[in-house]
């Protein structure tokens, strides 16, 4: 479990305030007492709480969140990129919803787009698909250009565990396109 403390209202010279608040919520009942502020039962390790005082000095409500469901998957297809399915195997580590994916180019592509697609699938990955029904939406990097995040996926829930694969549906006709870093990004 994290306690994130926040800046307390009450004082601008925050520093110590700050330290002291995050020892106060362990000392004045520790779990129980981050239950109760975030109406949380089983606050867990992975667990974060951002923690700030009112302006009378007791703690408000505290904002909960999962550390693992925040940071993006991230991998790199390294060297020039080349048309194929299945290049680079991820797996998720905690269940979570897909906001986009977001990709890149170190080299640009020319001569054509450079289009990335995603395939998933909760538990084999022999029988991972497109995550992106919608073709359109997938991300697609403009020809000479170095960046692209994707429109909303058809599929959005991951499960713990599941796996994907990153492809690459077309590249640049004239400059292929070169280290692509990819993210998918949660919600």
């Amino acid at each position: 479990m994290a306690i994130i403390p926040t800046r307390s209202t009450v004082d601008t010279n925050s520093s110590n305030d700050v330290n002291e608040l995050s020892v106060e919520a362990l000392d004045k009942g520790g779990t129980s007492q981050l239950a109760a502020l975030t109406e949380e039962t089983s606050p867990g390790a992975n667990d974060l709480y951002l923690m700030e005082r009112s302006a009378d000095g007791l703690p408000k409500k505290v904002k909960h969140s999962n550390i693992a469901s925040i940071a993006p998957l991230r991998t790199t297809i390294m060297g020039d990129a080349y048309v194929a399915n299945n290049i680079i195997f991820l797996r998720a580590t905690v269940a979570f919803d897909i906001d986009f994916v977001r990709i890149g180019a170190g080299t640009a592509p020319t001569g054509a787009n450079l289009i990335v697609d995603i395939h998933y699938h909760a538990t084999d990955p022999t029988a991972a698909t497109t995550i992106f029904t919608t073709q359109g939406n997938r991300p697609e990097i403009a020809a000479a250009a170095y960046t692209a995040d994707s429109g909303t996926p058809d599929i959005v829930s991951i499960a713990a565990g599941g796996f994907f694969w990153c492809c690459i549906d077309q590249m640049g006709s004239t400059i292929v396109g070169a280290h692509i870093p990819i993210e998918i990004i949660p919600v």
